[in-house]
């Protein structure tokens, strides 16, 4: 089975205050695992900087909808 090496762009704002990431992953099992990794780091970057309250975008309708 092929695993994919992926790189992930994070962009956390509020207000006027903007936090970017840059996250490297290998050995992910598919497309699908890619987009709910990207999820999942962005909701464990918003949870680090002390959000209480994270929305996530994507182009991914089956994440979306998952």
């Amino acid at each position: 089975a092929q695993t994919l090496k992926i790189c992930s762009g994070l962009i956390v704002r509020e207000d006027r205050s903007i936090c970017t990431k840059l996250v490297t992953s290998e050995c992910v099992p598919s497309v699908f695992a890619t987009e709910a990794l990207a999820c999942l780091q962005t909701l464990k970057l918003g949870a680090d900087l002390g959000l209480r309250k994270v929305v996530v975008e994507g182009d991914s309708l089956t994440m979306i909808k998952k």
